[in-house]
């Protein structure tokens, strides 16, 4: 079984730009980023997951991710959806989070 939170632990979304109201100006989110979790050498835990003993965490997530990019970019096609990894590659944090900030000021204007 898995544990309650994974998919919210495992599948970070951050959001490019928030939505802001302020009297000046309304800003609007043109990018979000999906984070998988995990990855490479950071398996996470393993999990019973659909009847499939010894499914890894990372797997779980990439998997969950892709398909949330894939719906995002479906049901939002005017939004820059990326995801930080595509792949059984492991990213550390401050990594994805300078991909992000990079994603972000780029988009800004």
């Amino acid at each position: 079984m898995i544990r309650k939170g994974l998919i919210a632990l495992g599948c970070s979304i951050l959001l490019g730009s928030f939505v802001q109201e302020s009297a000046a100006q309304v800003k609007k989110i043109k990018t979000i980023v999906v984070d998988a979790g995990h990855g490479g050498s950071d398996s996470g835990a393993p999990a019973d997951y659909e009847n499939s003993l010894n499914s890894l965490e990372k797997d779980i997530t990439l998997a969950i991710s892709l398909k949330l990019v894939a719906e995002l970019k479906k049901q939002l096609p005017d939004l820059n959806i990326v995801p930080t990894r595509t792949t059984d590659v492991f990213d550390n944090v401050n990594e994805k989070g300078y991909f992000s900030f990079n994603l972000l000021d780029g988009s800004k204007g």
